[in-house]
């Protein structure tokens, strides 16, 4: 299968129907025929660049008598681009292209990948135009430009920074080594895009008096300009300004890593296997799209119920018959259209999905979204602690029963109660602690006062200092002892 993925089902039924155009999900892909004539039009454009100034800013980067190249004077917009950030997953590159294609001076859009680490899988973008008045205009406009429920997030776009490469690079045995690979991956890039017998390759240009890390530089800066490919990411990119948001627009040699050598060791392994991929001969690529057409028959045949009767046949989308397999396969082209794109993004899909598990920098993983702290509210029967009987609000029910609350006993809502405790529950505990209030005289009490209270902590003892007690007899005025009355 090859890389770009499938040409599509329709293209295939239309060769067969003999239509000219078609109009499937499909052809959502570049084909290798349109890649061939891009990187086509980039080598002219570099050629022109070169002729009118063979000595480039990149060529000089890194060598012994030179400063990193100068950076252009800033503008007050990067590129004439206005930087569009927060774009969420679900708001499409054809959705943002529509709501800003009608400002003045419009180029183009470019939305990038998300980042490998983003948490919510948001992009960014550029939105470009001809100039800088009509970038500052639509900076203010855009402001207020709404695409569903996403409001446009626009910045003043700034120079992305150099490509930032380990200083191990500059050794004489490593440049040697990268010479000799970014030259073999040039020409594989040639002869898979066909760019024949470029100008840039011939001893005049990349002559060998030259010293080896302009060269090499040199050689650099081809693979960026035709192929869009950097060579110290190892990455393709599909467009220039992909690949200027990703690497910059140049590099600089003077990043300390802890291990150059395993850095160095990836870097090759990457480079080499882009170099070792077979290029798909046209045996192969026909090969491909009889497979792909003969996926497109299996469906139609799929779809055709062959009857008892002789030169009868039944759709078996609709029930329709016909006199023949042909007439159904046209009527399901024709009028069960969305059945058949719907099998053609299936088989996409597939080729998507190898794709996806071959990508270095595939996005791994889902959006992260951090859960909330507050519990949700029940739309059910509830009523606040102090509405229970006296004897469930107690404090060993209350916690004993904690796990059967309803939703509005939440973290928040117990809290709130520790800290401001009911009303009732409140004045039971201070009649029990306080004192009952004074009454007047004359109030319910016998002497107009109350009662001693009886302190139940007063301990007792016996005064051994005390002088005896006497026996006291009393005389009734009878003469004698009652208690010798008694006997």
């Amino acid at each position: 299968m090859r890389a770009n993925g499938p040409r599509g089902f329709s293209a295939h039924i239309a060769a067969r129907n003999g239509s000219r155009s078609s109009t499937s999900p499909a052809n959502c892909t570049p084909t290798t025929n349109a890649k061939k004539e891009t990187a086509s039009e980039r080598y002219k454009e570099f050629e022109a660049l070169y002729r009118e100034k063979p000595d480039m800013a990149n060529f000089s980067i890194s060598l012994p008598d030179t400063h990193p190249p100068p950076h252009k004077e800033k503008a007050a917009m990067y590129s004439n681009c206005v930087l569009l950030k927060f774009v969420p997953p679900e708001v499409t590159e054809a959705m943002l292209k529509k709501a800003v294609e009608n400002h003045a001076g419009f180029v183009s859009l470019h939305i990038f990948r998300p980042d490998q680490k983003s948490r919510d899988l948001s992009r960014t973008g550029w939105i470009k135009f001809s100039g800088q008045d009509e970038a500052k205009h639509a900076l203010k406009s855009l402001a207020s430009t709404t695409v569903g429920k996403y409001s446009l997030r626009v910045f003043a776009a700034v120079r992305p920074a150099p490509l930032m490469v380990p200083k191990e690079t500059l050794d004489d045995e490593n440049v040697k080594k990268d010479l000799k690979l970014a030259m073999d991956l040039c020409r594989k890039l040639d002869q898979e895009f066909e760019v024949e017998d470029s100008f840039f390759f011939a001893e005049d240009i990349l002559h060998p008096k030259l010293p080896e890390i302009k060269r090499l530089n040199m050689v650099i800066e081809y693979l960026r300009h035709v192929h869009l490919y950097s060579y110290y990411t190892a990455q393709a990119f599909v467009s220039k300004e992909h690949m200027i948001k990703n690497t910059g627009e140049s590099f600089e040699r003077r990043q300390k890593v802890e291990d150059p050598d395993k850095w160095y060791s990836a870097l090759h392994a990457e480079i080499k296997k882009t170099i070792e991929k077979a290029i798909a001969s046209p045996e192969e690529e026909k090969e491909g799209d009889e497979k792909y057409a003969n996926m497109c028959i299996s469906f139609l045949e799929s779809k055709t119920l062959a009857l008892n009767e002789p030169n009868k046949f039944r759709c078996a989308l609709c029930s329709k018959l016909f006199r023949g397999s042909e007439f159904v396969h046209k009527h399901i082209k024709n009028k069960h259209k969305p059945a058949v794109d719907k099998a053609i993004v299936q088989v996409q899909e597939e080729s998507f999905l190898e794709n996806y598990l071959a990508d270095r920098h595939k996005i791994l993983g889902l959006p992260f979204f951090p859960a909330t702290s507050r519990l949700p509210r029940s739309t059910g029967p509830r009523g606040p602690p102090h509405s229970a009987p006296r004897h469930d609000r107690r404090r060993g029910d209350y916690y004993r029963d904690r796990d059967n609350r309803d939703s509005y006993r939440s973290r928040d809502s117990y809290r709130e109660r520790r800290r401001s405790p009911p009303r009732e529950r409140d004045r039971d505990r201070d009649r029990e602690r306080s004192p009952p209030p004074r009454r007047r005289s004359g109030g319910g009490y016998r002497n107009g006062s109350p009662p001693p209270r009886r302190d139940s902590n007063l301990v007792t003892y016996d005064d051994i200092d005390a002088p005896a007690e006497e026996e006291i007899v009393v005389d009734y005025g009878f003469g004698m002892d009652l208690d010798e009355l008694e006997d």
